[in-house]
């Protein structure tokens, strides 16, 4: 597929993600030759210095906006210690909400 798009985490679970984002990754994920099942999730926190690494695939996309879409994915698989990592950061998430 290629192409790395910034997009902003508006749900996490331990089985999915909800990302927001804009018509520009939508029109990517939908040109390709094949249609976008799977793909790689990166998550980044500014204030963390790990990165989660994930194979998910696309189950919904949905339109927001004119340029405002929502992409929800089922967490396939973590890549190397990228599950505790993520784990780690849903407790924070968690605790933050209290």
């Amino acid at each position: 597929m290629g192409g790395r798009f910034d997009v902003e985490a508006i749900n996490l679970s331990k089985s999915g993600v909800l990302v927001g984002c804009s018509k520009k990754l939508v029109e990517h994920l939908l040109a390709q030759q094949e249609p976008v099942t799977q793909c790689q999730l990166c998550i980044i926190h500014p204030d963390q210095p790990d990165t989660v690494e994930m194979q998910c695939r696309l189950i919904f996309n949905r339109r927001r906006s004119q340029d405002s879409f929502q992409l929800g994915f089922n967490i396939l698989q973590f890549e190397g210690s990228s599950e505790q990592v993520f784990d780690r950061y849903l407790s924070m998430l968690e605790r933050s909400f209290r």
